[in-house]
């Protein structure tokens, strides 16, 4: 995008009217405690320092991206291992009172990957996100499940934050 700004306010107001006490925008998980996490992660990122991990630990409620190349392997194939460790992790947060937000990439490529083909239109990116956030919400709901946790979806448009009515019933999910 040429100018995020309007979208990083509107993530700004979404974090404030939910609460979110913290977020690690576009690093996903790394902040999270154990060293498990990192070397499931020992991909070349750097490590999270012990600041953000004292935000977490502090933090009511904790948002988690887990981007295209965590949830899937360079096959294109979903990354079925490395998400159950990711996973693991989560719900030490959780049992640890942390409220989570876990929001996920990933949609476009397993629906790619189910059909066969790289979508190119903009039609066939949302019949592959269509297809593949079934499948991802499926890994989610069976891997938590394990754990007794229950999964649910919100799925957000940049409207969603526009239209006064919807911003005000998105904070009361």
């Amino acid at each position: 995008r040429e100018n995020s700004a309007p979208v990083t306010e509107r993530v700004n107001a979404y974090k404030n009217a939910c609460d979110i006490d913290f977020v690690e925008e576009k690093t996903y998980a790394k902040s999270v405690f154990s060293d498990r996490l990192n070397s499931a992660m020992a991909d070349g990122k750097k490590k999270v320092g012990a600041r953000a991990r004292k935000q977490v630990a502090s933090a009511k409620r904790v948002v988690i991206k887990l981007g295209t190349h965590i949830v899937m392997n360079d096959n294109g194939e979903l990354a079925i291992g490395r998400l159950h460790s990711i996973i693991e992790e989560l719900v030490v947060l959780r049992r640890s009172q942390h409220q989570l937000i876990v929001v996920s990439s990933g949609a476009v490529g397993l629906g790619a990957g189910r059909i066969g083909r790289s979508p190119r239109t903009l039609e066939e990116k949302q019949a592959c996100a269509a297809i593949g956030q079934v499948l991802l919400m499926s890994v989610y709901e069976q891997a938590f499940a394990r754990y007794g946790i229950v999964v649910a979806q919100i799925l957000l448009t940049e409207a969603d934050f526009d239209n006064r009515t919807r911003y005000l019933n998105l904070s009361n999910t």
